[in-house]
């Protein structure tokens, strides 16, 4: 029992947070708040196919789907 509980508290990630496009320009990238982002096809969803994981620098752990990884990019760009 021990060594199981060893094993979950050493692989327990805590769950990410979902955020909006919106919150994610004006609360992270705009005040320099995200230290990296990873987007991925997300194999659940045949509609939204992406999802953009991201770190803030405080270690908060984020995510959001995204309608297509091409105009999140282009949002990118913008700013």
């Amino acid at each position: 029992m021990t060594l199981a509980t060893g094993y979950y508290l050493f692989n327990y990630k805590k769950p990410r947070k979902e955020v909006t496009m919106m919150e994610f320009i004006n609360d992270f990238v705009l005040k320099d708040k995200v230290k990296e982002i990873f987007v991925t096809k997300d194999p659940r969803s045949e509609v939204f196919n992406f999802r953009a994981e991201f770190d803030s620098q405080d270690g908060e752990k984020f995510y959001m789907i995204l309608n297509s990884y091409d105009e999140f990019l282009q949002k990118l760009e913008i700013l």
